[in-house]
């Protein structure tokens, strides 16, 4: 069965003339119907990068949870009067019915939405004023540690350029309508859910010109990272974000899970030199896109999804196959649909990676051995799940072992800041945005706090070529 995650009704708060809509095109919904449309509604846009990138939008919600938390809530109805599609291909068992809004309820929400930018806030659910900052609750699972306490206590600011946010959504949207595809269409709308989420933790205006400040909401995730708005937006979004802020720098960790991997199969007896080579050689990457035929970051994707150990496909013919991560990032980053085409770029996409997998492979399978034999895992923040929360699924396994080495490192970081003179105003799960810059003391410090002397901060501009 699908693990299933939901996010509390509670967050439907949007504009309060942008819902008009719903009253002026749509029969409206009523009592569970309409509680389980604000939640479907809620779900999309403050989760909507993962829904969409990976999911198309849909949501996989259990009948049990709808029978829970909407006690007679039909979904058919939502369908019926157009505010919603449905996913017929579900196995009881197996796979779960989806849903999503209807392509015409997210231009015209957003529509409206922008008409009324900087209109006031109300509750989707009871519509009533909304005065509460935005917040969400923590999930009650996750208990911080004090180093993931420390840094959230630490990020008191953080600062964006609005007039410059809304020149670059005034852009998007316009190659939105131009192109009509669904890429450019994607872009958009991830973009302007982040301004969304952001005008929804309060702006004030700063002394810079153009500059305001909000209070950034970290959510700590299962591996101890901490989330924030523009951690999801573009390239493009953020460098319009941060313009006209003093003295800014933009730090990652280079290949990070590619060296987190290669050290612990070092550590654990396990040798892999296409690992090794591919550390040595900055140039590797654009060798091996070029030849698979897609974009460095097309092909990053998929190598990222590979070592957070998802499926690398022979071919497509599978119905599984056609959905599998990594070929959702093909199809995405190919120009041509073409099915024969694809599987061509698949077929060059795993030639590209000979060499990697098998020792891959092992090593994963080694660590999930590791962790059913000990019946949970402590990751690096000191965050502790049990063998049974990943339910045999081996990619949530290296994610939890990754992304605590990366939050573990990157945390510690951000802890140093007053010492070393530079302040932190985004903690982006493998990087760091920071007025002031970090110094290579600092960057020493971090090392010996940590034990992590094998990974490589470096400081690059929003849009580039690479990442």
């Amino acid at each position: 069965m699908e693990r299933f995650k939901h996010y509390k009704v509670e967050q439907a708060v949007y504009l309060k003339l942008a819902n008009l809509w719903l009253f002026q095109t749509h029969t409206q919904p009523k009592g569970p119907n309409y509680r389980l449309f604000c939640h479907i509604m809620a779900s999309t846009f403050t989760q909507f990068r993962r829904q969409f990138q990976s999911n198309h939008g849909w949501l996989s919600i259990p009948a049990t949870f709808i029978q829970a938390k909407f006690r007679n809530a039909n979904p058919e109805s939502l369908a019926q009067s157009g505010l919603i599609e449905i996913d017929r291909q579900y196995v009881p068992g197996v796979r779960t019915r989806r849903y999503r809004l209807t392509p015409l309820v997210i231009d015209s929400y957003i529509q409206q939405a922008e008409l009324v930018r900087h209109g006031q806030w109300v509750d989707l659910l009871t519509g009533k004023t909304w005065r509460d900052s935005w917040n969400t609750q923590p999930d009650k699972e996750i208990k911080p540690t004090p180093l993931i306490q420390q840094v959230i206590r630490s990020i008191s600011a953080c600062y964006v350029n609005v007039p410059m946010i809304e020149h670059h959504l005034n852009k998007r949207r316009f190659e939105d309508i131009v192109q009509r595809s669904t890429r450019s269409a994607f872009r958009y709308l991830n973009d302007w859910c982040v301004y969304d989420a952001i005008r929804k933790q309060g702006l004030s205006q700063t002394d810079w010109l153009n500059v305001s400040s909000f209070k950034p909401l970290y959510q700590i995730q299962q591996s101890g990272r901490i989330g924030t708005p523009l951690q999801s937006a573009s390239r493009e979004m953020k460098a319009a974000a941060y313009t006209g802020i003093p003295n800014l720098h933009n730090y990652d960790l280079s290949s990070s899970q590619v060296r987190i991997i290669a050290h612990a199969m070092a550590t654990e007896g396990f040798t892999c030199q296409w690992l090794e080579d591919y550390i040595a050689n900055p140039n590797k990457r654009a060798l091996l896109a070029k030849e698979v035929g897609i974009s460095e970051d097309a092909w990053k994707e998929c190598l990222c999804s590979l070592l957070m150990g998802a499926h690398l496909p022979t071919n497509t013919k599978h119905h599984s196959n056609q959905t599998a991560a990594i070929v959702t990032s093909l199809r995405q980053a190919s120009e041509s649909q073409d099915n024969e085409h694809l599987n061509h770029t698949l077929t060059q996409l795993r030639q590209s990676f000979l060499g990697l997998t098998k020792h891959l492979k092992q090593w994963q399978a080694h660590l999930c051995q590791r962790v059913e034999a000990g019946g949970h895992l402590t990751n690096a923040t000191g965050l502790k799940r049990s063998w049974a929360s990943f339910q045999g699924n081996r990619g949530a396994i290296v994610a939890h072992y990754l992304q605590g080495v990366e939050a573990f490192y990157i945390h510690t970081l951000t802890t140093l800041a007053d010492e070393f003179g530079f302040q932190v105003i985004g903690n982006e799960h493998d990087g760091l945005i920071t007025i002031g810059e970090i110094t290579e003391d600092a960057i020493e410090k971090a090392n010996s706090l940590t034990g992590i002397n094998y990974l490589e901060l470096r400081e690059k501009p929003f849009c580039s070529k690479s990442t």
